[in-house]
C-alpha cells in the first residue's frame, strides 16, 4: 500500500531523525506530489501513532525481537490503525505487514494485530496502576515529566492535566473590534461559537481556520483565552507608555497593539529575527506610528528605551508545554536538559526588563507552560533579590480550566521608598 509506505517513511524521520511532524509530512508530498491523494490517511495514521507512541513503543519492545527501525515504524502504524483509526481493513493491513517479516515473527505479530479490546489492556499487568510508568504509557507522556508535574502540582492535578492533553486544543480567536464585532462574527458565520471572555470566539469549523473568510480578512486572529484574560487585567487606561518583550507567540503582540492602538507610546522588543518581518508588516498595516520596535537580546536593550515605563510585560521563551495538544510529537523533540538553560535565560530577561519599570509601575511575567521552576520558583527568587517589587497576583492556569490555556503569570508593582528628609 502506497499510503503505508509513506507513513513508514514519515514516522522514521520523526522518531529516528528528529524531524518535526509537520515538516516531515509536508516534505513527503512536496517530493512526490502525485501521492497527494493519500495525505489525509497518512496524516491521520502518523498523528494517531504519535499520540500513543509511548504505549506502542513498549508493546513492540516487549515482543522481544530485534526489529529494524523500518519494521518498528510499520508495527506502530499498524497498531494505530487497528486499535484506534480502523481506516484500513484488518486483512489488508496484515497482508502488507506480512511482506516485512518472516514466518516466525508473524506468529506473534498476528496475535498482536488481532487484539480488539481496550488499548489500556495492553499495558503490562506487572506495572502498578499508581506508578509513573503506568501513567506515562496511558497518557503518552515521558516518565520524567509525569514525575515532575506530580512533584510540583500533586497527583490529582497531574492526572487531570495529562487527560486533557490527550484532547484537541480549542481554537480561540480574538475579534478585531476595530473592524467588526463579536455579534457580527457569530451571526454571519456558524463556524464560530461564543467564548467565556468578551471579544473572543471559538472556531469549530472542519476546514483549517486559515481558509475562513473572517480569519483571512483579519477580522479575527488566534489568541489563547488565558492570554486575553491577563492582558485585560494589566493593559489599563492609566498607562502612558508601555513595553512588551516577547520571545513567543505573536498573538500577544497583536493583542498589545489592539489594546492600546495609537493612544500611548509602545515599545516592543523581539529577539527572534525570523519574527521581525511579520511584526513589521502588522505595524505598517495598522499604521502604528507610535511603536518603537526593536530587535534585541535581553542584555542589549538599554539604548532602545529612553525612559521609565508604566507597564512592562515580559514574555520570554519557555518550555511551552501548552503546545503538547497542538503538536503530537512535541514531547518527542523536547529535550529535558533544556529546562535549566531556559530558566537561566528567563531570569536574565526578567532582570533586564525590570530595570525599565518606573515608580509605581507594573511588571508582568508570563510563560505558556506548566513548570514551577519557570513560574512560581523563579518569581520568588526574583522578589527575594528585588525588595522594591511586591507581588500583586500570580496564577498557574491549566488546560483543563475553562480558559483552555497552560499559562503562568505574575503581576508585580514597583514601589521605591522615598528618602527620609533631613
Amino acid at each position: 500500500m502506497k499510503a503505508l509506505e509513506i507513513v513508514k517513511n514519515v514516522l522514521n524521520q520523526i522518531l529516528y531523525q528528529d524531524v518535526e511532524f509537520q515538516h516531515a509530512l509536508r516534505q513527503a508530498f512536496k517530493d512526490h506530489p502525485e501521492d497527494k491523494e493519500h495525505s489525509s490517511l497518512v496524516s491521520a495514521i502518523v498523528g494517531c501513532e504519535l499520540r500513543h507512541h509511548h504505549l506502542f513503543q513498549r508493546i513492540v519492545s516487549d515482543l522481544g525481537n530485534d526489529y529494524t527501525d523500518e519494521q518498528k515504524c510499520l508495527l506502530y502504524a499498524s497498531l494505530a490503525n487497528n486499535l484506534f483509526l480502523k481506516r484500513i481493513e484488518h486483512d489488508e493491513m496484515i497482508d502488507y505487514v506480512r511482506q516485512a517479516f518472516n514466518e516466525e515473527q508473524m506468529i506473534i505479530i498476528d496475535k498482536l494485530l488481532a487484539f480488539q479490546d481496550s488499548p489500556r489492556e495492553l499495558i503490562p499487568e506487572s506495572i502498578p496502576v499508581e506508578s509513573y510508568e503506568y501513567l506515562s504509557l496511558r497518557f503518552n507522556t515521558p516518565e520524567w515529566l509525569v514525575k515532575m508535574w506530580q512533584k510540583h502540582f500533586g497527583r490529582g492535578v497531574t492526572y487531570k492535566l495529562m487527560k486533557k492533553n490527550n484532547k484537541p486544543q480549542l481554537q480561540s480567536c480574538r475579534v478585531n473590534t476595530l473592524a467588526t464585532s463579536t455579534k457580527e462574527v457569530l451571526d454571519d458565520n456558524p463556524e464560530f461559537r461564543e467564548a467565556p471572555l468578551a471579544d473572543m470566539v471559538i472556531y469549530q469549523g472542519k476546514a483549517p481556520i486559515r481558509k475562513n473568510t473572517f480569519f483571512q480578512s483579519f477580522d479575527v486572529f488566534l489568541l489563547k483565552m488565558g492570554h486575553k484574560e491577563l492582558m485585560d487585567k494589566v493593559c489599563l487606561n492609566n498607562v502612558t507608555e508601555a513595553f512588551l518583550y516577547s520571545a513567543e507567540d505573536n498573538s500577544v503582540i497583536r493583542e498589545f497593539f489592539l489594546k492600546y492602538q495609537k493612544t500611548i507610546g509602545l515599545n516592543l522588543g523581539v529577539p527572534n529575527v525570523d519574527e521581525r518581518l511579520d511584526i513589521s508588516k502588522i505595524i505598517r498595516y495598522n499604521q502604528l506610528t507610535n511603536v518603537n520596535f526593536f530587535g534585541a537580546e535581553p542584555t542589549a536593550m538599554k539604548a532602545a528605551i529612553s525612559r521609565p515605563q508604566d507597564l512592562v510585560i515580559v514574555h520570554p521563551r519557555s518550555s511551552d508545554f501548552d503546545l503538547i495538544r497542538a503538536y503530537p510529537d512535541y514531547l518527542l523533540h523536547f529535550k529535558r536538559e533544556s529546562i535549566d538553560e531556559l530558566v537561566a535565560k528567563q531570569k536574565e530577561t526578567l532582570e533586564n526588563c525590570a530595570t525599565f519599570v518606573g515608580d509605581d509601575g507594573i511588571l508582568v511575567y508570563l510563560v505558556s507552560t506548566i513548570n514551577r521552576k519557570e513560574g512560581h520558583s523563579l518569581i520568588m527568587d526574583f522578589l527575594d533579590r528585588h525588595r522594591d517589587f511586591t507581588l500583586l497576583e500570580e496564577k498557574q492556569r491549566f488546560p483543563f480550566d475553562a480558559l483552555d490555556t497552560a499559562l503562568f503569570y505574575a503581576i508585580m508593582k514597583r514601589k521605591v521608598e522615598a528618602l527620609p528628609s533631613e
